[in-house]
């Protein structure tokens, strides 16, 4: 019996250090899918300059706050840079060079995604200083 409760007790907390761990991976990987989708539409507002001023200014900085968290979450991984490469060359395909209304579907999602993203951080880096 003590040889079972020994290994139980092993066993039980790699369990669930196992499903946080593949959970980490589910959310980390969401958020990467997400930032490629918000680089996608800012180059794509650099090439079809949609937004300006200050709304661009706004956009602007909810991906920059999505960019450092996303920094600090994954250390001093590449990813995000490759991620932003491939989004300005998906950008500058030709389906998107003549500033559409699908280019601007695009741009207007990543911008209305990134102010929400960028909002739910900073409400979650507010909680975590107060804790």
């Amino acid at each position: 019996m003590k040889l079972v409760s020994f290994f139980l007790t092993f066993l039980i907390p790699v369990s669930i250090s196992q499903a946080q761990t593949e959970a980490q991976k589910n959310l980390i990987g969401s958020a990467l899918d997400n930032y490629s989708k918000v680089a996608g539409a800012w180059h794509l507002n650099v090439q079809c300059q949609f937004y300006q001023n200050e709304n661009l200014a706004n956009f602007r900085e909810d991906v920059a706050i999505i960019t450092r968290a996303l920094h600090t979450e994954l250390g001093n991984s590449n990813i995000l840079l490759q991620i932003q490469a491939s989004a300005k060359k998906v950008a500058s395909q030709e389906k998107f060079k003549a500033c559409e209304e699908d280019a601007k579907g695009v741009v207007d999602w990543g911008v209305r995604y990134s102010g929400i993203w960028s909002d739910e951080i900073i409400k979650i880096q507010a909680e975590q200083q107060r804790q």
